[in-house]
């Protein structure tokens, strides 16, 4: 489980590098571009980028959280439980 809990933080990061990179790239062109001829166009523009750093927020939150448990006692005490009981059914844990 923990190791489905870091590729799930890798899978976060990794998004969380796209959306940085779709987000310069739309505000370089953005800035390249004149947009003042077309108000309705700038007001998609300018929510589609409160969006996209709404979502890169929300990632970053995510991936501290995932961290947060992976990183907390009460997280290694059940990882710890879950092995001994494992062991005591004879059972090997999968890593």
């Amino acid at each position: 489980m923990q190791a489905d809990l870091l590729a799930a933080i890798h899978s976060l990061e990794q998004q969380q590098d796209q959306l940085r990179v779709m987000l310069e790239d739309l505000s370089a062109t953005l800035r390249a571009r004149d947009l003042s001829p077309d108000r309705a166009a700038d007001r998609q523009i300018a929510r589609l980028e409160t969006r996209m750093r709404g979502i890169e927020q929300r990632t970053d939150h995510i991936a501290g959280q995932l961290t947060g448990i992976l990183e907390s006692r009460i997280w290694r005490t059940l990882v710890k439980a879950a092995a001994l009981l494992l062991r005591f059914r004879g059972e090997r844990p999968s890593k």
